[in-house]
């Protein structure tokens, strides 16, 4: 909490303040060298070897553990509901790894070219994959919007809950001030746990938090919101609670 304060108020030196700042998609340290992890060497051409050998191993990782990461925690569970999740993982029907990988590595980096990409991923039949398509083009802020704005307010009607959040976060954050308001039309249900699961209330929560002031004119309905439910599993029984507590403190004047 200090530290996350002291990058606040501007005190910390370059390297401290690093970890507050948006991160990079790949990071690559000689430990021997830099132990501290200080200096990225990703972008460096003279180890662009040794970062292609990691990506390589990186991916067969992904691909021969059937890595469930590339979901939204709610997806695991939602996809998995009549099996476990490692079963569910290893069914390609129900888990199409490839495509979402493609679709999220596409998102992570920021190749102009992508863009057209990304927009017709907003209407691939996967729910992962358009929810990385539209994670991509929020990662790209007020470029990303640009580029596919009809194409994410349709998405604002999809039928995952987790990229209809993602494109509501998009146009929340860099449309217009009536954007924010549509935006919050969708993030409020989505929040609410009477209406969805703990993870798809979280991940609303979150997206209401990175609207900042923008969500002040809605501060009734999120106090509104419920902060607890029974089916929530005990382990995660006050998560919503400190998420509104939070979002509410920083939208007070």
């Amino acid at each position: 909490r200090v530290w996350k304060e002291l990058f606040d108020a501007g005190r910390l030196l370059s390297t401290q303040a690093h970890f507050w700042q948006p991160k990079p998609t790949e990071e690559l340290y000689d430990l021997q060298a830099d132990p501290d992890e200080v200096r990225n060497l990703s972008t460096s051409p003279q180890h662009l070897k040794t970062l292609e050998r990691l990506r390589r191993a990186h991916r067969e990782q992904i691909f021969s553990t059937r890595d469930l990461g590339f979901l939204p925690e709610g997806e695991i569970h939602s996809r998995s509901a009549d099996s476990a999740p490692l079963e569910m993982a290893r069914d390609d029907r129900r888990y199409p790894l490839k495509r979402i990988v493609a679709m999220a590595e596409l998102a992570a980096h920021s190749d102009p070219l992508a863009l057209p990409r990304l927009k017709r991923g907003l209407t691939d039949k996967d729910s992962a994959v358009r929810y990385w398509a539209a994670m991509g083009l929020l990662l790209r802020g007020q470029e990303g919007l640009s580029s596919a704005d009809r194409s994410l307010r349709k998405t604002l009607q999809d039928p995952s809950p987790h990229a209809r959040i993602v494109a509501a976060e998009a146009i929340g954050k860099y449309g217009t001030p009536a954007d924010s308001q549509a935006a919050l039309d969708v993030l409020l249900p989505c929040a609410d746990l009477r209406q969805n699961d703990v993870y798809v209330a979280v991940a609303a929560l979150n997206a209401i938090d990175a609207l900042d002031g923008r969500a002040v004119l809605r501060k009734d309905e999120i106090q509104s919101l419920p902060r607890r439910h029974p089916s929530v599993p005990p382990r995660m029984s006050d998560l919503v609670d400190r998420l509104l507590t939070k979002i509410l403190a920083d939208l007070d004047p």
